[in-house]
């Protein structure tokens, strides 16, 4: 909290906690409150794997989070499970939920497409969008590690998972770029919440 503090004093004003994972901080829930009572802080965020949110959201709305960010790259639990190694994704779903109605300003969910992988969930995941509250990005996978470089088979690109989405629910309208959305292209859907 005190080089955060410094960091604002020179003219930072966002902070986003991010990990590794955030949530499994002893006292998250403080070192938010701790952000939040740095003078010329605008933002404060966090980006999250949502396994501990469900327990988690509301107490950390109301120590001043702002926004979150849930990394969640699979509905279908075996598609979960393949990607991240744990059988929860019932605990990310309620985390997301919890999220939701915690009451961000922002929940974004953070989507990796990966052929053969979760790319038959591409439609599901732009749904949310139209039924809650919450902006979905798609994000291309590209190969970083030994690891992901198995995987480079996976890549599935903006314009594939564009074509979903607009087969789908119908054409997309191009929003201008919005206060930290980065190199991103935002869309709506037509009758979105999200």
């Amino acid at each position: 909290a005190r080089a955060a503090a410094a960091f604002v004093a020179v003219g930072v004003k966002k902070i986003r906690l991010t990990g590794g994972e955030p949530l499994l901080r002893k006292n998250i829930v403080g070192l938010v409150k701790l952000l939040r009572a740095i003078p010329g802080l605008k933002e404060l965020a966090m980006t999250t794997n949502g396994l501990l949110l469900r327990d988690l959201a509301v107490k950390l709305r109301e120590a001043g989070l702002d926004r979150v960010n849930i990394s969640l790259n699979a509905l279908n639990p075996a598609a979960y499970e393949r990607v991240t190694g744990s059988p929860a994704l019932e605990d990310a779903w309620d985390g997301l939920m919890a999220a939701i109605k915690a009451g961000f300003s922002e929940v974004k969910l953070n989507v990796v497409v990966m052929k053969g992988i979760n790319d038959a969930e591409i439609k599901e995941f732009a749904r949310l969008s139209k039924d809650f509250r919450l902006s979905v990005r798609f994000i291309e996978f590209f190969p970083t590690n030994k690891r992901s470089l198995n995987l480079s088979h996976a890549v599935f690109t903006t314009a594939e998972t564009r074509k979903i989405v607009e087969k789908a629910y119908g054409p997309l309208t191009e929003l201008p770029p919005g206060r930290g959305s980065g190199p991103a292209r935002v869309f709506k859907l037509t009758g979105a919440k999200g």
